[in-house]
């Protein structure tokens, strides 16, 4: 799936709307099927046209789940193919191997005026996908930072424990050598995973980060209080039967409701400036929002950003909408 969705998405990336043109009309004030009016690009349209193509349908059903995880517990522990030395070179980012794991590390630390540790989404099950790689490496380039990204271990094979060692012990060591400012950011699975390990911190006693970024972050595991009909027809990637497999194998024996994996039922108090992400056509919305309005009654300095009409994880795809959010991410991390 992820190769078919890397190919279209190099397509996808050079679109020009002008060649859309005559199309256009046809999506200007259509709406959404929930009722309201959605302004978004034709690229946004054609994304989401993409997404439901390329979609095989694994995470739609409990069984269909458990196939691809038996299928992923077959090759979870091998190398990643995709990342090559080529690949890594022409992105000016480098392979190493660190606490029993490979990082990707983008930009040159020598120079670096600010540091980010970006947590990949994927479900805690999916691999890193060049999606991942793209964003990280042109975020390095316009923070003028180093984007450090853990290739951290997947269920089914693993669990949330073995990462959280090792993104405790890989943190301590930026602590102690990074310059300038620190952000923990991540999307989906690892947007939700940067605020679980932010609010762990605060139980290790471990500094907060400057700044926290959750792109489309799944904060509540568990899944069972929100009501998400509305959204399952709008969202062309994930759906709950699905995400609620891949949650439980990442949970292992703890309880899908532990901050640990749901920061949805954490305490954010302490937590530090926080921005998050979400768009309208993605089943995590209600939840994001719900999160958002937690961390202010908490007390925390947060803001969200709804991207109208946009789907899950929407600043990774190069879209015009993503070129806005990744200019306020810009802003964000090197304020």
């Amino acid at each position: 799936m992820m190769d078919k969705l890397s190919e279209k998405g190099t397509i996808l990336s050079n679109i020009s709307e002008s060649i859309f043109q005559k199309i256009k009309e046809k999506h200007q004030a259509s709406g959404a099927e929930d009722g309201r009016e959605e302004k978004r690009s034709t690229g946004a349209v054609i994304a989401e046209r993409i997404l439901r193509t390329v979609n095989d349908g694994h995470l739609s059903s409990v069984e269909e789940t458990e196939k691809f995880l038996q299928k992923r517990a077959a090759v979870e522990d091998e190398p990643l193919r995709i990342i090559s030395k080529a690949r890594l070179s022409r992105e000016n980012g480098v392979l190493i191997d660190y606490c029993n794991i490979q990082m990707v590390c983008f930009g040159d630390y020598r120079t670096a005026s600010c540091c980010v540790l970006y947590l990949h989404g994927g479900g805690y099950v999916e691999e890193i996908n060049p999606f991942h790689l793209d964003f990280c490496a042109n975020l390095a380039e316009r923070i003028e930072g180093l984007v450090l990204v853990p290739i951290y271990p997947l269920a089914p094979n693993h669990t949330w424990k073995e990462t959280y060692e090792i993104l405790t012990e890989l943190y301590w060591e930026i602590l102690k050598e990074k310059q300038g400012s620190l952000t923990i950011m991540g999307d989906s699975a690892g947007g939700g995973l940067a605020i679980a390990f932010c609010q762990y911190l605060k139980t290790i006693y471990l500094a907060q980060p400057d700044h926290l970024i959750g792109l489309s972050p799944w904060v509540d595991v568990c899944m069972e209080d929100t009501d998400y009909e509305p959204y399952r027809p709008l969202d062309p990637m994930l759906d709950v039967s699905g995400l609620q497999t891949y949650g439980k194998a990442w949970a292992g024996d703890l309880d899908v409701r532990d901050p640990k994996i749901s920061p949805a039922f954490g305490d954010n108090r302490g937590l530090p400036k926080t921005l998050l992400f979400t768009g309208t056509r993605e089943i995590l919305y209600p939840d994001i929002c719900k999160f958002y309005e937690k961390m202010k009654r908490d007390g925390c300095e947060a803001e969200l950003v709804i991207g109208e009409g946009m789907n899950h994880v929407y600043p990774l795809y190069g879209l015009p909408e993503s070129k806005e959010a990744v200019a306020r991410i810009v802003q964000e991390i090197k304020s």
